[in-house]
């Protein structure tokens, strides 16, 4: 049985989950990854305001991360919050992944050719610039 907010008259042209309580849904959407997430938020006025649930992000962030924010809501929401910490994760695993296997055409697509890039390693030491970071390779 689907509790619905609405009668069936005030119903029509509303898709099912639609129709659920607004606390239903944003449980519901828990379930789904950071792009089916997006992908739902396209799909119509009514799932982009539930799929931008300021909460539900916030649970989809804790879900997938485990950094502590210090106690405060980030300053643009969780939304934003989670895609820029999801990008810096990608960009640090690909990073340490390309240190790894010691390839220098892989850092070189990668490292900026320019003086002003900086890099702190594992030891706390500081490269800085193209030409000083090829040692960690």
């Amino acid at each position: 049985m689907v509790v619905s907010k609405f009668g069936n008259d005030n119903a029509a042209g509303m898709s099912m989950i639609e129709q659920l309580f607004p606390e239903v849904t944003c449980y519901a959407l828990r379930y789904l990854d950071y792009s089916s997430l997006c992908q739902l938020s396209m799909t119509s006025s009514s799932m982009r305001k539930t799929a931008n649930d300021d909460v539900l992000w916030r649970a989809l962030y804790f879900q997938e991360f485990t950094e502590e924010t210090n106690g405060g809501t980030p300053v643009n929401g969780w939304k934003a919050f989670f895609a820029v910490t999801k990008q810096v994760m990608t960009v640090n695993d690909k990073f340490f992944s390309i240190l790894d296997s010691r390839s220098l055409p892989r850092m070189t697509s990668l490292w900026l050719n320019s003086d002003y890039v900086k890099c702190f390693n594992g030891s706390g030491e500081l490269f800085t610039g193209y030409l000083l970071t090829y040692p960690l390779l």
